[in-house]
């Protein structure tokens, strides 16, 4: 199938890859340049180049040695759309990894059916590693440490980590949900208290202002319902002692939805320490599995030997 493959070219902004533990970054080309078609990825059955000006190869990529593919597309501001496009070699590659970011053409269709055709067991989910595919991960290269196995290792720390994190989450969980628990509940108790000793005091006042009397008479007469309600309202609102209590509730209620949001962070934090157990599982059973489909290859190709 690689030798059936079409050849293409396609106008790249940008570039980074790693040689032998140097890493090497193309800058952008400037706006508005005359050499704006200097930086070019062609591609073929075999191989993908990354070409300067005078056509001249600054990096050269086996398709047999890449071991991962990322591409995702980027939306800049007043510019368009951008490919960005992540290659991991293996073992016994040119390079260590190779980068580049692409304008959105019809060139870069092409490119993705080439990926498709030729990689689509290697293509990866997500974003690239940022780590191993920096400056930062140059010396481990240059100490014959390929990239695939960099992003595997660290994936693998990576579960550790946040598995031990979730196995001491799990031992703190009881005591955890029995104080926010506990804040919760006295929060809301204290939050309900103020509140009905507010509505006495506010019922108080309006019993107070339109008691039966020939002066309330009048008023409801003259004023109307809602005009005597209306006064009451401007009384209970004018007390000073009524203010700070509508700031003291306030406050509560301030409380209260904090204690909300850290018996709310514990939940997510448990189904976060479930989702990762889940993954640790199936990523080891995947690896396991790996594994075994490695040494049953092994076995068989090992026959022909012994007999």
């Amino acid at each position: 199938m690689a030798e059936k493959a079409p050849a293409g070219a396609l106008q790249a902004s940008s570039c980074t890859f790693s040689r032998g533990g140097q890493y090497e970054r193309i800058p952008t080309a400037a706006r508005g340049a005359e050499d704006q078609q200097a930086l070019q990825v062609r591609w073929d059955g075999e191989r993908v180049r990354v070409c300067g000006t005078d056509s001249t190869c600054l990096a050269s990529l086996e398709w047999r040695h890449v071991s991962g593919v990322w591409a995702s597309v980027r939306a800049r501001a007043a510019r368009g759309f951008a490919l960005e496009v992540a290659l991991e070699v293996g073992r016994c590659g040119e390079l260590d990894f190779l980068c580049f970011a692409a304008p959105m053409a019809a060139p870069v269709g092409e490119f993705l059916s080439v990926l498709q055709d030729l990689k689509a067991d290697k293509l990866k989910e997500g974003r690239a590693p940022q780590f191993a595919m920096s400056r930062w991960a140059a010396p481990l290269y240059g100490a014959r440490i390929s990239a695939n196995r960099l992003r595997v290792v660290l994936g693998w720390w990576s579960i550790i980590w946040q598995f031990l994190f979730a196995l001491c989450f799990f031992t703190q969980l009881d005591k955890l949900v029995v104080r926010r628990e506990r804040q919760v509940a006295e929060q809301a108790r204290e939050l309900w208290e103020l509140f009905c000793g507010m509505v006495e005091d506010a019922w108080l006042h309006l019993v107070v202002d339109t008691e039966i009397s020939f002066k309330s008479l009048s008023r409801l007469f003259g004023f109307g319902l809602p005009g005597i309600m209306g006064m009451a309202a401007w009384k209970l609102t004018v007390s000073s002692f009524d203010w700070l209590q509508l700031l003291l509730l306030f406050q509560h209620f301030l409380v209260f939805l904090g204690s909300l949001r850290a018996m709310w962070s514990v939940l997510t934090a448990f189904l976060h320490s479930v989702g990762t157990v889940h993954t640790a599982v199936h990523k080891t059973r995947k690896s396991l599995k790996k594994l075994g489909s490695n040494a049953d290859v092994d076995r068989q190709s090992d026959k022909p030997k012994d007999q």
